[in-house]
């Protein structure tokens, strides 16, 4: 069986729209959790994001996102050294055109169940390892086979023309 290769770039795609499109962000945060991301940079901009919609419940705009970075890099010498490589990320993330929107929202899905399947699978190594509490394995397996699912079921479509 041939496993989809959820590229770096294909992360950034995914921020980007979780970022910049709201409908997005709205349909599909709960599938994108910020620990599902690989890399160290995508993972802090999807912690970000996620706080900025939470908080003021709009998207952040460029200049929030850089001011945020640029706050997050300075509360720690590591971060500091990659701030380059955040703000890099960002304006990427800022000039990508979302002409594939359709193929992205169809991968999504994917990604995050992959994603919490893998997260299941290693939270559970320990209790595993120590032969006890499997109810509590298979409540998280269950629960990571169960992400992302119906998400586009919604009966009625109020996304169809959610613009207008």
């Amino acid at each position: 069986m041939y496993t989809y290769d959820f590229s770096s770039g294909f992360q950034a795609k995914i921020l980007a729209y979780l970022w910049r499109d709201a409908t997005f962000y709205t349909m599909y945060s709960d599938v994108l959790k910020p620990q599902y991301f690989e890399s160290e940079i995508h993972i802090d901009l999807a912690r970000i994001i996620t706080d900025y919609y939470r908080k003021y419940e709009t998207s952040p705009s460029k200049m929030a996102l850089i001011e945020e970075v640029k706050t997050l890099c300075s509360r720690s010498e590591l971060k500091k050294e990659k701030i380059e490589s955040y703000l890099e990320q960002v304006q990427e993330m800022s000039e990508m055109t979302f002409n594939d929107g359709e193929y992205i929202k169809d991968k999504v899905v994917e990604f995050g169940q992959r994603q919490a399947m893998i997260e299941a699978i290693f939270a559970s190594v320990d209790d595993i390892k120590a032969g006890k509490d499997f109810e509590r394995v298979k409540t998280r397996i269950q629960e990571a086979s169960q992400v992302g699912v119906g998400i586009d079921d919604l009966g009625t479509s109020y996304w169809e023309n959610i613009e207008e």
